[in-house]
């Protein structure tokens, strides 16, 4: 079952949906890549993974958690704060993360990635997109052409 947006958001939730998913997506699918490389030490890939996908991911999370809880209307809904506690987890270690790997430390990026790695997992489960196509899936759009009332006006073709 999905997660339906509230109220205002019904309007916003495809379009959040379509930004931001895919970034989170591709963070979850670069992971374990990631993990091999910490096991392997390798700093360069690892740091390509924390200043890529790891980092493209970061802001999206919190701006999907934000576009199911209403659009800033007064609306308490706890899966959404759950949301938000693990992207803020997921921010706060990915930030110590970044440190760890400029110092070359093993056991702080170790214990970083693993803090990192789970908030996201956690994110994505009460978020519901912990899914083969990251909750991406059919996305509605308008296929109209061009913008006015002029695409509305039934023409004859000949």
């Amino acid at each position: 079952s999905e997660i339906d947006a509230n109220l205002r958001a019904n309007y916003y939730f495809p379009t959040a949906r379509k930004r931001y998913l895919p970034r989170v997506k591709e963070c979850a699918d670069k992971i374990d890549d990631a993990r091999d490389a910490l096991a392997k030490k390798d700093w360069a890939k690892l740091q390509e993974f924390a200043e890529g996908a790891a980092d493209n991911a970061s802001g999206p999370l919190k701006l999907y958690a934000s576009s199911l809880a209403g659009q800033g209307l007064s609306l308490k809904v706890s899966y959404v704060e759950d949301m938000t506690k693990y992207s803020e987890i997921y921010d706060e270690q990915l930030q110590n993360l970044k440190k760890a790997i400029k110092k070359k430390k093993i056991d702080g990026a170790t214990k970083s990635f693993n803090e990192m790695a789970t908030a996201l997992e956690q994110y994505r489960k009460a978020a519901k997109i912990d899914t083969p196509d990251g909750g991406v899936g059919e996305i509605p759009s308008d296929r109209r052409l061009g913008s006015g009332f002029s695409n509305l006006i039934p023409r004859k073709t000949n």
